[in-house]
């Protein structure tokens, strides 16, 4: 399963967000059963534009954590 989530960063915050971002995945995909890592790619028109795509083993694995 994969979700995508989209993030509006406020100017200047961006590279603290990708850290802060790297930091929790890499805590969720330790820590909690399903989680399988993700990406977080940057818009090519807007610096402060995120969107996260992560994987899941199962909806009800994600729905858990949640």
């Amino acid at each position: 399963m994969r979700t995508v989530l989209r993030w509006q960063v406020k100017p200047g915050q961006e590279e603290t967000f990708v850290k802060v971002w790297t930091q929790a995945t890499k805590v969720v995909r330790e820590r909690v059963r399903g989680a399988r890592g993700g990406m977080l790619p940057r818009s090519r028109r807007d610096a402060a534009e995120f969107v996260a795509a992560s994987r899941w083993d199962s909806f009800d694995e994600w729905l858990a954590f949640m």
